[in-house]
């Protein structure tokens, strides 16, 4: 075993890993959307609305999926180029949220990415809720990956950006890193604004945690307001400048009525954030001593609550689009831990604790990747399997 880690630590991880990084991330989307033409449920959709953002005066508030779709497809009338267009905006997403988790455990925790972290990282995006309690449900566990909605996974890099420069400024005290984080909470807003809601309260109460009231407290709460007045912006727009089927959206406080009971609400946390609850029971200290897993803690608990007491309606039709948060909380709280149980040296630190925390996360990304292959029969991200 202490030879197997030796030789863990010196695999040349730059030379083996992007490679892989760049094939996972192009491989499995273009094989599925665009070789087995799987468009449903949401591609169709967004496509539709991709066709309709030049010749219609309604533009979406969050247009910049749709404007990629357009600008990859050459503006071309093709079905199969759209598709072509999807799985590359698909692909690049997910190498960038590959990248942007390397540079913030680099960058964020001063840690050198070893083998093992590589592979967890890999297996986070891959990973989905294994059904133990609701039997056969996989999306209704609010799950760290949606490998259909196309607006969701172009804007994780985005949030995984922002909680990048935003943390390196509080590191730093560089006004050129809370321009970057301005930057990407604007591409953020106008990609999928979900995880704003999260983020807006979580970051000031983490600065006023790790700094107290000082000039940084107030350059968060800057960072916040600001991106606070996108979302009204967008409020705005959708009210009064958008089609008239959207007149009639709203959101209501309904607790506990997205599953239908409490119970149900319990079980869907107890599946879909597995992972993160192996690494609380096992590592609590740690999580009360550090002020990033303090922050991991805080996103998943606002995204969890607003997934369970707010519920959308257009036309008077109950739609989950409040829940689109708990994915990116749950990825990024994971990728939070990875530092805090996996050691630096391999071969001298490795506990039970690691093995069974990241054995729980690989078990998570098998999963995924089964149901990955199980999608071009079905010809449908399905909801069931």
């Amino acid at each position: 075993m202490n030879k197997l880690f030796t030789l863990l630590n010196y695999i040349p991880k730059k030379i083996l890993f992007f490679p892989i990084y760049f094939l996972v991330s192009f491989i499995p989307y273009f094989i599925i959307i665009f070789l087995f033409k799987v468009d449903q449920p949401d591609l169709t959709v967004h496509i539709s609305f991709a066709d309709q953002l030049i010749e219609s005066q309604n533009k979406p508030a969050h247009p910049i999926f749709f404007i990629l779709i357009k600008i990859l497809s050459f503006f071309s009338t093709d079905y199969n180029l759209k598709l072509f267009a999807c799985a590359l905006i698909f692909s690049i997403a997910q190498y960038f949220t590959l990248y942007f988790s390397i540079r913030i455990i680099k960058e964020l925790f001063n840690r050198e990415v070893n083998v093992i972290m590589h592979i967890l990282i890999l297996s986070l995006q891959f990973a989905l809720p294994i059904p133990f309690f609701l039997d056969g449900i996989r999306y209704n566990s609010l799950s760290m990956n949606y490998f259909h909605n196309g607006t969701l996974s172009a804007s994780i890099p985005f949030a995984y950006g922002l909680c990048l420069y935003a943390f390196k400024f509080l590191l730093h005290d560089s006004l050129s890193y809370l321009k970057k984080a301005y930057y990407f909470a604007l591409l953020l807003i106008l990609t999928k604004p979900s995880f704003t809601f999260c983020f807006i309260p979580a970051f000031p109460i983490y600065a006023f945690i790790k700094y107290g009231l000082s000039p940084k407290l107030l350059r968060s709460l800057q960072l916040s307001i600001f991106m606070t007045f996108g979302i009204v912006a967008q409020s705005f727009y959708l009210r009064y400048y958008t089609p008239s089927y959207l007149k009639d959206f709203k959101i209501k406080f309904q607790p506990f009525f997205l599953y239908g009971s409490i119970s149900n609400h319990v079980r869907i946390v107890l599946e879909g954030f597995l992972v993160g609850i192996s690494f609380l029971l096992l590592y609590f200290r740690k999580i009360i001593k550090s002020e990033y897993l303090i922050f991991a803690t805080l996103l998943v608990v606002i995204g969890y609550t607003i997934s369970f007491t707010m519920i959308d309606y257009l036309n008077g039709v109950a739609f989950p689009n409040m829940a689109w948060q708990t994915t990116i909380v749950n990825k990024l709280a994971i990728l939070f831990c990875i530092p805090y149980f996996i050691p630096a040296n391999l071969k001298e630190d490795f506990r039970w604790k690691t093995i069974l925390v990241s054995l729980v996360l690989l078990l998570h990304g098998f999963y995924g990747l089964y149901y990955l292959y199980t999608v071009p029969s079905f010809r449908v991200f399905h909801l069931n399997f």
